[in-house]
């Protein structure tokens, strides 16, 4: 399944979150790259507070957007949140609460039949 979210803004920042439950396998996921945005962070917290950061660009280049494909699918065991953080230039030209993060996951898998 893929999971789209959509953005809320905050001055020059922009950022979404949504919760994975436990098992599920983060397999890519594709940030909407405009001229407006300048970084773009994506983050994945952990129940015990642990923040791990699956993508950092500092200087994006809205020319070349790309999906982000994890070479070995992440499993999430615990579950947690995936958020996602969009900077922005000064005065964003656009409406950027529309921007898009688009997430490719795998879920959870069954338990084992006895």
């Amino acid at each position: 399944p893929h999971m789209t979210t959509g953005m809320s803004s905050t001055l020059a920042r922009l950022g979404a979150s949504t919760s994975l439950p436990p098992g599920t396998k983060i397999q890519a996921f594709w940030p909407e790259l405009t001229p407006d945005v300048s970084s773009v962070t994506v983050s994945l917290k952990t129940p015990d507070g642990r923040l791990q950061v699956l993508l950092l660009v500092r200087d994006v280049i809205p020319e070349w957007p790309t999906p982000y494909i994890l070479r070995q699918p992440l499993t999430v065991k615990d579950g947690g949140e995936l958020s996602v953080a969009y900077g922005l230039n000064a005065a964003p030209s656009a409406d950027v609460s529309r921007l898009k993060f688009t997430v490719s996951t795998l879920p959870p898998a069954a338990p084992a039949r006895r």
